[in-house]
């Protein structure tokens, strides 16, 4: 008798477990239907402008020195509709929380075409950052010692 109720309880162990690994991977898509759902992955967009590049002119328009300078300039960018290329040392991407200015530097690249457009994006971000106080600081961010993007065109 005593055997009998050990394996109803190792059954109910079994189904117990089995019904909680199927919740817990039920919500969860494989790695082929990520792939196959374009709506649920962000496009790189790095591909996306080498999709538009052939026989276009290309300049070198911005060199930021963090992440977050680097992505907010790229996201209004594309917000724009206007696409860009990041040169980059990948330092930065490969340790991102090793925060030294020299080691992200990147350089964020367009289409000729959209220059002008791009450099008033640039020049109001500066603005936006140049404006911004922090606590303790009588500056704004600009003047408090961060490495601030620079304008190459």
């Amino acid at each position: 008798m005593n055997y009998l109720n050990l394996i109803i309880i190792l059954l109910v162990l079994l189904l117990l477990a089995l019904v909680l690994h199927r919740m817990q991977t039920s919500g969860r898509k494989t790695q082929k239907e990520l792939s196959e759902d374009p709506g649920d992955s962000l496009q790189d967009l790095n591909e996306k402008f080498l999709a538009q590049a052939e026989g276009r002119q290309v300049i070198e328009l911005v060199k930021v020195y963090n992440h977050q300078d680097k992505m907010i300039l790229r996201s209004i960018l594309d917000a724009r509709g206007i696409p860009t290329y990041v040169k980059s040392n990948n330092f930065g991407e490969l340790y991102p929380t090793f925060d030294l200015n020299n080691f992200a530097t990147s350089v964020i690249s367009l289409f000729e075409t959209d220059r002008e457009e791009a450099v008033m994006v640039v020049k109001d971000y500066l603005d936006s950052l140049n404006s911004e106080t922090r606590p303790g600081s009588a500056g704004g961010a600009l003047e408090s010692g961060t490495f601030a993007p620079e304008l190459l065109v």
